[in-house]
């Protein structure tokens, strides 16, 4: 892409503000967040705006994007699973906005929508591919899917065109909740024991990795129409490994995690995505997991410093 502003919405979220450093320094950058505090990369502007919001066809209008990266959001299956219009209304109502408002100002603006593996539920056959018929076993699954079927209706019936990125399991520093976040609060407090079997397999990818596969797909855009693509590792990765590298990397040697047996609802048993596509696409995976656990676990050690130990 050459020129043209970058309008990232949940910009100073987890993946938003790893979206906004990995974009060409030269590129104009506007943030977009539900609260604002000075930004870690600078000369970016910041707009203050909770999505949906009635000033954003106004927004879209003057900006005139050349590209909006959508992460703003609710990523909580279990939230999804107590509070379902919460993870509702964060959802579909937010995404069909953004694509009206673009529709209604007629800039040809393209759309980086983050979906996630959430849209597959438990699938049939690994690795999981695109074609693969989704079936969601939660809210914010089932939610993530009306999303994409809202990218699939403007582009059909306005030609906008997007690239649905399915995330599987994002992690790395900056992330306060999922799994790494709670084992390393339960390995603190002397507590090794976890939900599950331990044997539930996920498909991670550094959020690093996914930053600079977005920044890649702005500036080098696959062409017209809707682009879905898995990303993730390629790997799967047992609850039991991840939580055996998070007390490694915290300092605690080797740890034996003990696990109920009691799964939690919504959650899928095993994950592993074929990313052939997003590699055609351009994705790169620099971050080897064991490093990119142990970096974490430095962030949280750093985050939880001075607090007292449970």
């Amino acid at each position: 892409m050459a020129g043209g502003t970058v309008l990232v919405t949940g910009a100073t979220g987890f993946i938003g503000s790893h979206v906004l450093r990995a974009l060409p320094p030269g590129s104009e950058a506007v943030g977009l967040a539900s609260s604002v505090y000075p930004s870690s990369r600078d000369a970016v502007r910041l707009v203050r705006m909770t999505l949906p919001h009635p000033d954003l066809d106004e927004l879209i209008a003057r900006l005139r994007p050349a590209v909006v990266v959508h992460c703003a959001g609710v990523a909580s299956v279990g939230l999804s699973m107590t509070s379902p219009g919460v993870d509702f209304q964060s959802g579909p109502p937010v995404v069909f906005q953004l694509y009206d408002a673009i529709r209604k100002a007629g800039t040809g603006t393209r759309v980086v929508q983050l979906s996630s593996a959430a849209v597959y539920g438990n699938p049939g056959a690994l690795p999981v591919a695109e074609h693969a018929p989704l079936g969601p076993i939660s809210p914010y699954g089932w939610h993530k899917r009306m999303c994409e079927d809202i990218a699939h209706e403007f582009c059909g019936l306005y030609g906008i065109s997007s690239a649905v990125l399915r995330v599987f399991s994002c992690y790395g520093a900056g992330l306060r909740k999922q799994l790494l976040w709670d084992v390393g609060h339960k390995l603190r407090a002397g507590d090794a024991v976890f939900s599950g079997t331990g044997e539930e397999t996920r498909d991670y990818v550094h959020v690093r990795d996914l930053a600079r596969f977005i920044a890649h797909l702005v500036e080098a855009w696959p062409g017209p129409g809707v682009h879905v693509c898995n990303v993730g590792s390629g790997q799967e990765t047992s609850v039991r490994v991840m939580v055996e590298h998070m007390a490694a990397g915290c300092g605690l040697g080797h740890v034996t995690p003990e696990f109920s047996g009691a799964a939690r609802k919504g959650d899928p048993q095993n994950w592993r995505a074929d990313i052939g596509r997003a590699r055609r696409l351009g994705l790169e995976l620099t971050v080897p997991l064991e490093d990119g656990v142990h970096e974490y676990a430095r962030w949280f050690l750093e985050q939880v410093k001075g607090t007292a130990r449970q």
